[in-house]
């Protein structure tokens, strides 16, 4: 397995962005510069996209076209902390094999440590009038947890809320830098498609000015509020610029049930 270094920036035209965005890297020049090694990246290479002095995001080669252009990576990862090496020689090139054996520690140390964390886990989940709940604290373990409770307690809500701030999160995952609007408007987009309610606020308990919500990753927090004025966003108070993604699928239980014989819905 080879270490490549390679960059997105060519006569001042940026295009980390669209990389990031489509899971390649491509090649920026067309006058057969780099053809030849942009042709020996195998498959399950290493690429580290890097920006000036700093490596930002590293993907694995899914397929390399050999056309000297474009190669596809499984997804692009971004770094928790850049990696800061020296731009000099040879790397300060679009593309470059890495040799350079500190270089190579680093960035195995680094990949090495975000493969083991296995992305994001879920911590706690802190709620205040949000539909059926006034004040709830609810902690996780690593493993499997089992919400129990009578029909029309507010299971499928707390689930819904989780599903609806995750998916936020992993659509803003890949984006070189989050702000709060970004966040905001996620977060409200995705709770208003899940919960398809004529409107967010709508989703305070009955009598209530304004809902606190405080997830809990083993990273960072997103802590917002929704209120009467929430009309096209929530009101982020806390958020992490650096998210990392966590994969998630909700089944609704009827929809779930409806697979086995037998269950009746």
């Amino acid at each position: 397995m080879n270490y490549w270094l390679v960059r997105a920036n060519w006569g001042g035209d940026n295009k980390m962005d669209n990389f990031i965005r489509g899971n390649y890297w491509e090649n920026g020049y067309d006058d057969g510069r780099y053809r030849n090694t942009v042709n020996n990246i195998n498959k399950d290479d290493i690429l580290l996209l890097a920006e000036k002095a700093n490596i930002l995001y590293f993907g694995v080669c899914k397929e390399n076209k050999e056309n000297g252009k474009i190669v596809e990576v499984k997804e692009w990862i971004k770094f928790n902390k850049s990696i800061h090496f020296p731009a000099k020689g040879a790397y300060i090139r679009t593309i470059v094999r890495v040799k350079n054996t500190s270089l190579l520690s680093m960035a195995k140390e680094k990949i090495s440590l975000l493969k083991e964390k296995n992305e994001l886990s879920l911590k706690a989940l802190s709620i205040e009038n949000f539909t059926l709940f006034g004040n709830f604290e609810f902690n996780f373990s690593s493993g499997i947890n089992i919400f129990i409770g009578e029909n029309g307690t507010g299971k499928t809500h707390i689930l819904k809320a989780i599903y609806a701030i995750i998916q936020a999160n992993n659509s803003l995952s890949k984006k070189p830098s989050i702000t709060e609007t970004n966040l905001a408007e996620a977060i409200f987009e995705e709770l208003n498609e899940v919960f398809r309610t004529k409107e967010v606020k709508d989703l305070r308990s009955f009598d209530t000015d304004k809902v606190n919500i405080e997830i809990n990753f083993s990273d960072y927090n997103i802590n917002f509020t929704i209120t009467e004025n929430s009309q096209s966003r929530v009101n982020i108070t806390n958020f992490s610029k650096n998210i990392s993604k966590k994969d998630i699928l909700f089944i609704p239980a009827k929809e779930f049930l409806s697979n086995f014989k037998g269950f009746r819905t």
